[in-house]
């Protein structure tokens, strides 16, 4: 069953069609569970790139004032290249920030694994950290500093019996709530494989049985507890 979530941004987002005025850092797509890193990690990240781009209208703005009403048609498309360059390599930046942070996803799957991965933009790597749901042996969940609790977001340590060992979700939104969803999901996958083995071993149960009986009547001995007389 889906999840129902509820935010502040609800109704607005219902509002406005569907569109996000922050990207999604939890939602649910071919079966899957998806989570991303709080929306203020991808805040730290963009503070630089937005600085520069701050500084650069700033400077871009004086080179314009100082230089353009005595400038020949040479310098000024000399100008008008750089800034243009300049520009560009600033929204770059912000582009690829962006990028970096929403490509790093935790994932919960429909097959039963959880997945860590992070991707750099433009293909430059990946790397895809897995574990089985049915290895899951604790889940724990922190929130370790006062803009942790107030702005709810922390790490989830999921420990593993497999080769896996552990893995960490950082900067998770809820992480009570992520801990929980793993925490069911790996219960659930556990029940399903005791059910399995139990059906299992009755069915070999049941074929020792059909093999006993056919090898009874092959050799006409007369069941248990039926004796002639």
């Amino acid at each position: 069953e889906g999840v129902q979530r509820t935010t502040r941004f609800g109704a607005l987002t219902q509002l406005l069609g569907g569109f996000h005025i922050l990207p999604p850092t939890y939602f649910e797509k071919d079966g899957q569970r998806i989570w991303r890193k709080h929306v203020l990690v991808l805040f730290e990240q963009l503070l630089r790139p937005m600085g520069a781009f701050i500084a650069y209208i700033a400077a871009a703005t004086i080179v314009v004032l100082a230089f353009f009403p005595g400038a020949d048609t040479g310098s000024l498309l000399f100008m008008l290249a750089a800034l243009s360059l300049g520009l560009f390599l600033v929204l770059f930046w912000m582009w690829y920030r962006y990028r970096d942070w929403e490509n790093d996803t935790y994932i919960l799957t429909s097959d039963n694994r959880l997945l860590d991965v992070e991707k750099k933009p433009l293909a430059l790597s990946e790397t895809v950290v897995s574990a089985n749901l049915a290895n899951v042996q604790n889940v724990r969940s922190a929130r370790k500093t006062p803009l942790e609790i107030i702005f709810n977001f922390g790490t989830v340590t999921i420990e593993t019996a497999g080769k896996e060992g552990t893995l960490t979700f950082d900067f998770v939104p809820d992480p009570r709530e992520v801990q929980a969803i793993i925490t069911q999901a790996a219960e659930r996958v556990r029940n399903e494989q005791r059910q399995r083995e139990r059906k299992q071993r009755q069915d070999e149960l049941l074929d020792w049985f059909h093999e006993y009986d056919k090898l009874r009547k092959a050799t006409g001995e007369s069941p248990p507890g039926n004796s002639q007389r």
